[in-house]
């Protein structure tokens, strides 16, 4: 049988208010070849930021710093101008699961640590982590040097408003969110930009001491913000002031071990983390260290440098021991690993000049009972475990830094903390019944008690998740324990996952074309399900095999060969498993890439029968299998375009490379999913087929390979959807990136001159400096009343007819417009300003529920209205006239801006006439509610939207389309 194989880079995007829905990379089962898309690629969490000017004074001692803590007022706990702020729950699951994903890129060690966390506390420790980071940012940066010599000074100024519940952004709501759950000191932060100071002019350290001095301010730190966050144990014996000490000490120490394994990488930035004088009492200088050769001097001084690392672990052990008792296992778990990567230097010969020590996540998680027994101890057996320890006479005793009397009385109380995320509807005994049942369920047991309590704690977070999430009234779906209900997400992801990202080298590129291209939209059901069509195996189960690219592979096959006309046989993945290994790594993991070549060089695949799965990868048998199903090539569905996507998958089922690591995909059950997926791809599954719900919802549904116990039987509908994905790819970036600009004018101006905040910066200074964007455009909302047409179309421009302004350059005028410039721009603005008049009508009521009246006073009083009429929510016959002239008159502006969409380039008239049509609708849906739009929200459903597509597509086919006559009431108010 010969057939062909596509695979798309179509990144799967929900747009709505404030939800980016799951990245996806397909894989499609085709007849035809077809031109391969570029591979999307991601850009770095953080851009460069700005470097700091330098204070004079560079010889602080550690008796100032303590003297200055002790002064300084909580901000936390006495300022009265705080108030907490308000955030919409989306906004901050979405604000903490960007932390996760930035601490789990970046901090790997430490992110694994904090899976062991309570719900509250990863979140809060993930906040605290990327404001960290951003800091550092600000100094090692890519394009640190670049910057501004005030960012420091001004990332100071950002650090108070945070605490006083003004966040900036999104990382910063998170932040805030943290500031206003545990009784976190402002101190400790101030410190670390201290530090960041000091950085920017210290390159080296002359003695411990001057080190001492800036582990302390960006690592010591840490410890001193986490101890809130953490807790200390109600019946502790040991002082706050203790707990403190040792979490500064773990801090210092996990400091110098980064230090000492990146010796080799700091030099070739030109910077030594080491103390001369002892570098010189071994015959050593920066000269040594530069020419990266391991001597035995080398070897000496480092068995000195590790030796006085491993002593501030031993005195982290006592505080660490002190914590609450849900936070000692993450500490003791960072503690140990930290060591390990000491240990790993020594294994290494001491050569941390030409290598980088390492522990692998093997040995991680191999570790985590160890670190769970350590942390079960209190610090009596503990200090007896590890004998008396070191005297620390070569360095400042820990008091001279840590006698901080301002987070100590801030936190005596923390004691009585506690975690915050409890079960509210579980006991814990109804909890341990729960976990038993489900072990007899899943046949699950285990080598001793101690990994049954280790297994039971994630248990228990994984159900206090899937509880909570589930008693929130906006989610689409539903999520439940199931055989991985006792695994961390990193252990899940390793054991259960696999897709690799291919490089752009491993694509078919037999065709110019996509196969279905010339496939008509309305050929295209509004719904399928291949399974109907018996086109669709029985759900397998990978077990703990990296090899979900070898069934999402098998699955297409199976498919396109049922399709093709032949009978419906179950194929074999372990065959991909040990025979696809150019490029694929069994169990280790694969693409769907190599899958698809091994079957056409090996001409075909035998059954499942022939060789049967193993969920180990064994010696390649092939050549005494039969072969049952062969493919002749296979090809990438355009990137970014749903629609190709669609059509392929209306044709055959579709393999695609998803990201489901996190705890909702991992305990999803039933209904349309549109949660937290994660950023990286590690995931290969295939869909099966597209629907759309009662209420309007467009799906993909999704056949995955864990088993039928995991999900709806097996299956996963993912929510899909339209919008942005029609503009080309560097468009879109760019109309996204607009969307994040705010009122702050100071970092406007700073956007502009290629100076970015952060990531979300970078995307509109990247944008600027691609599109000819004019830096005017600028939006006012301080006023919450307008008496007449002209001040509300005025805001109207300032909000909405920027947008259409800021819009053009990006969008790109047809190179034979007919228009001049200034038409189009008019357009433009006419769309914007239309759009908002429509948002204002559709929102009435809800804007009255806020105490906002967006309508023009002098109308309302020629029907003999007022806001008094507005807040009542009664719809008059008064109102009813009153709202037709409303609406007439957003019309005109839709019919004004039509011949500028006409005018623009033609890749990007189908979009915005998209936009036009589907506001046209929703001034439709008003009328349709018999003007209520005081009580009703008037919208328009997914599949309406859907259908207006092909009539948006055939109006961008024409030029300056025919448009009604201006509002007589407008022309006096033009701008």
């Amino acid at each position: 049988m010969c057939s062909t194989f596509s695979i798309a880079a179509n990144p799967c995007i929900g747009v709505s208010n404030d939800k980016i829905m799951c990245q996806k990379t397909t894989v499609a089962a085709t007849r035809a070849g077809v031109t391969i898309a570029p591979r999307q690629r991601s850009s770095h969490i953080f851009p460069g930021l700005s470097r700091q000017g330098i204070p004079q004074s560079t010889a602080l001692h550690v008796s100032e710093i303590v003297e200055r803590q002790s002064q300084d007022n909580s901000l936390a706990m006495e300022d009265a101008c705080r108030s907490k702020p308000q955030f919409h729950p989306m906004f901050l699951e979405e604000a903490y699961e960007r932390c996760r994903n930035i601490c789990a890129e970046y901090a790997k060690t430490f992110y694994l640590g904090t899976l062991l966390m309570t719900e509250e506390r990863q979140k809060a420790i993930w906040a605290i982590y990327v404001w960290c980071r951003r800091t550092d940012e600000l100094v090692d940066g890519p394009n640190a040097t670049y910057m501004g010599s005030v960012v420091l000074d001004r990332w100071e100024e950002r650090l108070q408003d945070i605490f006083y519940g003004r966040p900036y952004d999104m990382l910063d709501a998170a932040l805030t969110d943290t500031v206003f759950k545990f009784p976190l000191d402002i101190k400790p932060f101030r410190d670390m930009i201290e530090g960041m100071r000091m950085d920017t002019r210290k390159f080296r350290y002359e003695d411990f001491q001057e080190l001492y001095l800036y582990c302390y301010y960006v690592a010591g730190t840490v410890g001193l913000m986490s101890v809130p966050v953490m807790g200390i144990a109600p019946d502790s014996s040991s002082s706050a002031q203790s707990i403190y000490n040792g979490a500064l000490n773990l801090g210092v120490g996990n400091q110098l071990t980064n230090i000492l394994r990146d010796v080799g990488e700091d030099a070739s930035r030109g910077r030594v983390y080491l103390p001369q004088d002892e570098l010189a009492q071994f015959g050593l200088c920066d000269k040594d260290v530069f020419a990266r050769k391991v001597t035995d001097n080398w070897r000496e001084f480092m068995k000195e440098q590790i030796k006085r690392a491993r002593t501030f672990f031993n005195m982290a052990e006592e505080g660490a021991s002190q914590l609450d008792k849900d936070s000692r296992w993450p500490v003791w778990s960072s503690l140990l690993i930290y060591r390990e990567i000491l240990d790993a230097i020594e294994e290494n010969d001491y050569d941390n000049l030409t290598k980088r020590a390492y522990v692998g996540r093997m040995k991680k998680f191999l570790m985590l009972p160890q670190a769970y027994n350590r942390a079960q101890s209190k610090a009596e057996s503990l200090k007896q475990s590890h004998g008396p320890m070191a005297s620390p006479t070569t360095f400042p005793t820990c008091d001279r830094i840590a006698s901080i009397t301002a987070l100590i009385n801030l936190t005596e109380n923390s004691r009585e903390w506690g975690t915050t995320d409890k079960l509210t509807s579980t006991h814990e005994q109804s909890v341990v019944e729960m976990h038993e049942k489900w072990m007899a369920q899943h046949g699950r047991s285990y080598k001793d008690e101690l990994e049954k309590e280790m297994r039971f704690k994630i248990f228990k977070e994984n159900l206090e998740y899937i509880e909570k999430a589930n008693k929130e009234g906006n989610r689409t779906y539903k999520l439940g324990t199931n055989r991985f209900s006792d695994l961390t997400n990193d252990e899940f992801r390793a054991l259960y996952t696999g897709y690799k990202m291919p490089s752009p080298s491993h694509r078919s590129t037999t065709s110019s074309t996509f196969k279905y291209q010339n496939l008509s939209m309305t050929d295209v059901p509004t719904s399928l399900d291949w399974r109907d069509k018996k086109a669709v195996t029985p759900i397998k189960d990978q077990q703990e095999c990296g090899c979900c690219w070898a069934f999402s592979a098998v699955a297409a096959v199976e498919g396109i060969t049922k399709i093709s006309g032949a009978n419906l046989i179950q194929l074999s993945e372990q065959q991909l498993v040990d025979c696809s290994t150019n490029g694929n790594n069994g169990c280790g993991g694969g693409t769907m890439e190599k899958a698809f070549e091994y079957i056409i060089q090996n001409q075909g695949i035998a059954t499942e029968d022939e060789y049967p799965y193993q969920a180990v990868q064994g010696t390649c048998s092939a050549a005494q299998k039969a072969a049952a199903a062969k493919i002749s090539n296979y090809e990438e569905v355009p990137s970014g375009d749903e629609q190709a996507l669609l059509k392929a998958v209306s044709m055959q089922p579709v393999s695609i490379g998803i990201a489901a690591y996190t705890t909702e995909f991992k305990s999803y059950k039933e209904g349309i999913f549109n949660g937290v997926c994660g950023t990286q791809l590690d995931h290969a599954v295939t869909i099966v087929g597209f629907g759309t719900t009662e209420d309007g919802a467009n799906y993909w549904l999704i056949k995955n390979s864990w088993g039928d116990t995991w999900g709806d039987a097996g299956y996963m509908k993912i929510l899909r959807d339209e919008g942005a994905l029609l503009m080309t790819e560097e468009r879109r970036k760019a109309i996204w990136a607009i969307c994040v600009l705010d009122r702050w004018e100071e970092r406007l101006q700073d956007i502009f001159y290629g100076r970015p905040y952060d990531m979300l910066d970078a995307a509109l200074t990247d944008a600027v400096f691609k599109f000819p964007l004019d830096i005017k455009m600028r939006m006012d909302t301080r006023k919450f009343r307008y008496e007449n047409l002209q001040e509300l179309y005025l805001y109207c421009y300032y909000v909405a007819g920027t947008v259409g302004l800021m819009s053009v350059p990006v969008m790109g005028i047809a190179p034979d417009s007919s228009s001049s410039a200034q038409s189009i721009y008019n357009g433009a603005l006419n769309l914007g300003v239309g759009n908002q008049l429509t948002n204002f009508l559709r929102d009435v009521g809800e804007d009255a529920s806020r105490g906002r009246v967006y309508l023009p006073q002098d109308k309302l009083a020629q029907f003999v209205l007022c806001d008094k009429d507005v807040f009542a929510r009664k719809v008059t016959d008064n109102w009813r006239e009153f709202m037709k002239e409303q609406i007439k008159r957003a019309r005109t502006f839709f019919n004004m801006a039509e011949e500028g969409a006409s005018q623009l380039d033609k890749d990007s008239r189908w979009p915005v006439w998209s936009s036009l049509l589907i506001y046209r609708e929703i001034l439709d849906a008003i009328e349709e509610n018999d003007y209520d739009n005081l009580t009703k929200r008037a919208y328009v459903g997914r599949m309406k939207k859907y259908l207006m597509l092909p009539q948006a597509y055939n109006r961008t086919q024409s030029k300056g389309m025919a448009k009604s006559g201006p509002d007589p009431h407008l022309d006096k108010h033009k701008l």
